[in-house]
């Protein structure tokens, strides 16, 4: 099996923005699906990065957005970067609350005027989600550039993926691996996975599997997840490695574990078909339906058929016809066919229940009848 047929491995959160037919490709799908992620724990703790070598620099902020504003706003508005940075992470823990997306955004823009790399990347993401503004995939690029720009490595591995994906600029492959060098040189291990990635496709760069794999054999050190799965699917596929089904089993449910969709549906494809593990229909339906609750398109495809065909499932066509009609919009090539299948079933299923019931209000009347 080629990298090639891995063109759909994980979850497209901007499937409009995602191209392309590769394992590479497929990688930098899940970069967004990181980040937004990544995003939500900004908005649930605050995160702070250090721009001078982009170490993550965690803390928490006051236990209140009252305490926070207390804190951070009387230096964030006489024009201090850091703080209005701060205020802006203070509404992003707050941001269910009408109005407070805005607020972050705001203050975002604000420091990121005065070139406070953090901040710009928060602008970026903002834009790239619709935070607080309208989705703007151009000022995304603009800001995360901005940002990259002053070494910010985060920054640098997202935009390597904009580059590749033309997020808001043409693709640039070879820009796209500047990048992923440059923040795994800075000790990004995400971006050292997606470098890997480069290499096993050829993307950007001459294909080297032997480079690959150290790339992958580096980050899973550093327990990344994305490379646990692109090593699950090495060892899989015999690539680079010798082919070992049960290691590319374990290296799946680790993947897995970290809540991976792709690895999620893989795992569940191992336990479907019997490889690097016994065959078990009721964990391979778990483990679909856990990648299928984060929108993979080929768990919804694969679970979907399970419904039709009554495969470790009860036979369900309605069921089915959702989760097609969900493959589909996330742009499943086989999906729309199989819809029409169950739109016919049904439409039969109706058809016989209304002649049962007709049948039945027949017999009632010859009853009364008598």
């Amino acid at each position: 099996m080629s990298y090639s047929q891995y063109d759909r491995s994980f979850v497209a959160v901007r499937r409009p923005y995602l191209y392309g037919a590769s394992a590479f490709v497929a990688m930098c799908k899940r970069t967004f699906q990181v980040w937004g992620a990544l995003f939500g724990l900004l908005f649930a703790f605050g995160v702070s990065w250090a721009a001078d070598d982009s170490s993550v620099v965690r803390f928490r902020l006051p236990d209140s957005l009252e305490d926070a504003l207390e804190s951070f706003l009387p230096e964030a508005e006489e024009g201090d970067s850091e703080f209005q940075y701060l205020v802006g992470l203070a509404y992003c823990r707050d941001s269910s609350m009408p109005g407070h997306q805005a607020k972050a955004f705001a203050w975002f823009l604000k420091s990121a005027q005065q070139n406070h790399a953090e901040a710009q990347l928060m602008l970026a993401l903002c834009y790239e989600g619709g935070m607080g503004v309208e989705t703007d995939v151009r000022q995304a690029f603009f800001w995360c550039k901005k940002a990259a720009d002053q070494g910010l490595g985060v920054a640098l591995n997202h935009l390597g993926s904009m580059y590749l994906l033309g997020v808001g600029t043409d693709a640039r492959p070879e820009e796209a691996v500047s990048c992923f060098r440059k923040a795994a040189a800075q000790g990004d291990v995400e971006a050292l996975s997606m470098l890997g990635a480069c290499y096993v496709d050829g993307v950007g760069v001459e294909q080297d599997t032997e480079r690959a794999i150290a790339c992958f054999t580096e980050a899973l050190e550093k327990r990344d997840p994305l490379a646990m799965f692109f090593m699950g699917l090495c060892y899989a596929d015999g690539n680079g490695v010798p082919k070992d089904s049960r290691e590319a089993f374990h290296l799946f449910m680790q993947a897995s574990l970290h809540d991976l969709p792709s690895a999620q549906f893989h795992l569940a494809q191992c336990y479907e078909k019997g490889e690097g593990t016994e065959r078990d229909m009721e964990q391979a339906i778990r483990w679909y339906a856990k990648a299928a609750e984060q929108d993979d398109e080929d768990a919804l495809f694969c679970l979907a058929s399970c419904y039709l065909k009554g495969i470790g499932v009860p036979r369900d066509a309605r069921k089915a016809e959702e989760l097609f009609r969900r493959a589909d919009q996330q742009g499943h090539e086989e999906a729309e066919d199989y819809l029409e299948v169950c739109e016919d079933l049904l439409r039969l299923e109706e058809r016989r229940s209304a002649a049962a019931g007709k049948g039945s209000s027949q017999s009632d009347g010859e009853g009364g009848q008598k």
